[in-house]
């Protein structure tokens, strides 16, 4: 490295015979391209104990999690539906969603001050591992990694449909690169994630944990692990898919309505769902839609804002109907707000553009779709 000092130039003035002299600036000179600030700027996010620069997107995302009446007026507060809402904030307020929590006076608050998420953001090592998904995945420092810190304040359960057509070798490959990738950003948070599986899943889980001693609805919490279950033989492929059925039953009951009437919910979840087709052989009554909405008027009924659950459903394979079923379920105007829905990459890629439809962004999109507000929307926004 030159440890030598700038050159120092020197200049006469008209008015003076006085040399003066000049230092060279460090940094990139004022007028450098977009892509030079940018890459100093997101250089400096990762710096030591810098948590404050993560605050306004969790804090956005915290206000329209737990305060829906909040958020309902900070999204029309330019459009003429605020003309017929019931005001409850000042148009202050409304100018501070990304910088001040406003607790919800009607529901449970996982949040309410910002003290409480900077010593969360500090005790998960966010920066620390920030990096490291940088350096394991490759990610040049041009692209922003920051959104990702979101995920902390979630836990996180994957729940992998294993019916017979996910048996198709291409799928396999497919689904099993997805979870590398998920785990690999996941990994952000240090507690991991929980796999449930459609079909057969106690036998499964059972299995997994007297043979390899891996407890599989515990926290797992690394890509090598996960892969050693997911190539484990006792993970079976077969049988119909009851996507909303098992939903319910092996995830939602005991990550939400168990914890609930236990008083252990204490932290809101993220449920991503792979799936390659259409629900088939629900039991009577059962649909995702049905099931979302049970499950919001429990966490009401128990006190928690409706949001608490959300989730992520990621298409396997290229069926046409499935990816339309999955449409729907992202546009419905009763539950599509708690709900993203990815795709296969080549439709994600025509919705979203070749310019920002790389490798990045489609797995911030598949993490951060229900929680960020800005993933849930691109697609929408350039169809």
């Amino acid at each position: 490295m030159n440890n030598q000092a700038p050159p120092v130039y020197s200049a006469v003035s008209e008015k003076s015979s006085t040399p003066r002299t000049f230092t060279r600036p460090s940094g990139p000179p004022p007028g450098s391209s977009p892509a030079v600030r940018r890459q100093s700027t997101i250089a400096s996010i990762y710096q030591p104990g810098n948590y404050s620069v993560f605050l306004p997107l969790i804090i956005k995302s915290l206000n329209r999690l737990q305060n829906p009446q909040y958020w309902k007026e900070y999204k029309n507060k330019s459009s003429l539906l605020k003309l017929f809402l019931k005001k409850k904030y000042s148009k202050t307020d409304l100018l501070r969603a990304d910088d001040e929590i406003f607790p919800s006076p009607k529901y449970k608050n996982f949040y309410k001050h910002k003290e409480e998420i900077l010593a969360t953001l500090q005790q998960t090592n966010i920066i620390e591992n920030l990096n490291a998904i940088r350096r394991q995945l490759r990610i040049p420092v041009s692209l922003d990694l920051h959104e990702l810190a979101q995920l902390v304040f979630f836990d996180c359960v994957v729940y992998i449909d294993n019916s017979g057509s996910m048996s198709e070798p291409k799928r396999q490959k497919e689904y099993k690169s997805i979870m590398e990738t998920f785990m690999q950003i996941v990994a952000i948070n240090e507690s991991g994630l929980s796999l449930r599986f459609m079909n057969n899943h106690e036998n499964i889980a059972g299995a997994i944990l007297e043979d390899m001693g891996i407890d599989i609805d515990r926290r797992i919490s690394s890509p090598e692990l996960l892969a050693t279950i997911l190539n484990s033989p006792h993970v079976a492929y077969y049988g119909v898919t009851p996507l909303a059925t098992k939903l319910h039953k092996n995830v939602l009951q005991p990550f939400v309505y168990d914890k609930l009437l236990a008083g252990t919910f204490t932290k809101p979840l993220l449920v991503m769902v792979l799936t390659d087709g259409e629900p088939y052989g629900e039991d009577p009554g059962f649909t995702i839609r049905k099931v979302v909405l049970d499950t919001q008027k429990m966490l009401e009924k128990h006190g928690w804002p409706p949001a608490s659950v959300l989730y992520q459903f990621g298409q396997v394979g290229n069926d046409r109907r499935a990816a339309q079923s999955l449409d729907d379920l992202d546009n419905d105007p009763l539950i599509g707000d708690v709900i993203d829905c990815n795709n296969v990459y080549e439709k994600e890629k025509l919705q979203l553009h070749d310019d920002v439809a790389n490798r990045i962004f489609y797995v911030k999109k598949l993490a951060l779709g229900p929680i960020d507000e800005k993933f849930d929307l691109a697609d929408e926004l350039t169809m």
